[in-house]
């Protein structure tokens, strides 16, 4: 009977393997291209959690968060051109700046 096969890595798209299979319940899957590894465990369960991840990159653009920061950003840049004739704009744009990035951080 074969082993089951590897689907390529979910982070990169690599070529995995089986790694450590002569030792009983150390067995994990490793991405031969970002090294990437799962977890150690009996061959089936390694093979099995492999193949069963799903992408686990997120869309930055899901978050509201990064949502808020480029948008602050774009604003700021915009004010930017400002600064010498608004000075005040320019401030409000660095504050908005400032308070998306430490919402970014986990902040307020």
């Amino acid at each position: 009977m074969t082993a089951p096969e590897l689907k390529p890595c979910p982070f990169c798209g690599g070529k995995p393997y089986l790694a450590n299979v002569e030792m009983v319940g150390c067995a994990y899957v490793v991405c031969t291209d970002c090294r990437m590894q799962s977890d150690d465990m009996s061959k089936e369960r390694a093979i099995a959690a492999w193949n069963t991840r799903t992408n686990t990159i997120p869309d930055p653009l899901d978050d509201p968060r990064v949502v808020t920061l480029v948008g602050a950003a774009q604003y700021m840049v915009i004010q930017a051109e400002w600064r010498e004739s608004n000075e005040g704009v320019f401030w409000e744009a660095t504050d908005l700046m400032r308070s998306a990035l430490a919402a970014l951080k986990g902040g307020a």
